[in-house]
């Protein structure tokens, strides 16, 4: 048969590439970083909910206790008659709240840079001003946290 593209592409090399398009192996490396990229992502643990919808048109309800059984964080609901649907809320606000971490910290003027990408990553909860500093009470993701951290160590 005919190799696909999956089975050559690790042995793909820039002399093998005959095309009159300069830019061809720039963006097949640009290709294979996004597709690395996703697999990450994909792979990464991240908080799940299984959500089970229409249970109310269940006959038997046995395959709840099984799929419970089988799924450590499922959510049982039916959207059409608001069947645990304040359950699911719960769960999901739960989630957040264990990834979100509240913050206080004070900058200089000459800090800018850093204050703004607060306010691009966070939630400003509160500004205080005391002559040439700023204290900034916010809360965010532990994702974007650990970013701001390597950003602080750096500036140190």
């Amino acid at each position: 048969g005919k190799a696909r593209h999956g089975d050559t592409s690790g042995w793909l090399r820039a002399a093998d590439v005959l095309s009159p398009d300069p830019n061809l192996v720039p963006n097949l490396k640009k290709l294979h970083e996004r597709q690395t990229k996703v697999e990450e992502l994909i792979t990464a643990p991240k908080p799940t909910i299984m959500v089970f919808n229409k249970i109310d048109k269940l006959d038997n309800r046995t395959i709840v206790a099984y799929l419970n059984d089988n799924h450590a964080n499922a959510v049982f609901v039916s959207a059409a008659r608001s069947i645990n649907m304040k359950m699911l809320e719960e769960r999901i606000m739960r989630i957040l709240d264990e990834n979100i971490s509240e913050h206080t910290l004070t900058f200089g003027q000459d800090d800018y840079q850093i204050i703004s990408q607060i306010h691009d990553m966070a939630e400003i909860l509160e500004k205080k001003y005391d002559g040439n500093e700023i204290s900034l009470r916010f809360r965010m993701s532990t994702k974007h946290a650990d970013r701001l951290k390597k950003v602080l160590a750096k500036k140190k």
